[in-house]
């Protein structure tokens, strides 16, 4: 695995524009997969990518 796809907490926050606080309970909450290294989490970038994909919000519809 390309050691780019590995991100920490405070990198995924910084690439969803979120709080870091938003992350760590996305991860409780089970909305972004993550692994726990010691004290530390680490996340996959294509599960951050996932996740954002699915986050999505269509426009239009009817008024």
């Amino acid at each position: 695995m390309d050691p780019g796809q590995v991100m920490t907490v405070a990198q995924v926050a910084a690439y969803l524009q979120l709080n870091r606080l938003t992350v760590y309970r996305y991860i409780r909450e089970g909305k972004i997969p993550a692994a726990r290294i010691g004290k530390l989490y680490r996340v996959l970038k294509p599960d951050v990518d996932r996740f954002l994909d699915g986050q999505k919000v269509g426009i239009g519809g009817r008024a």
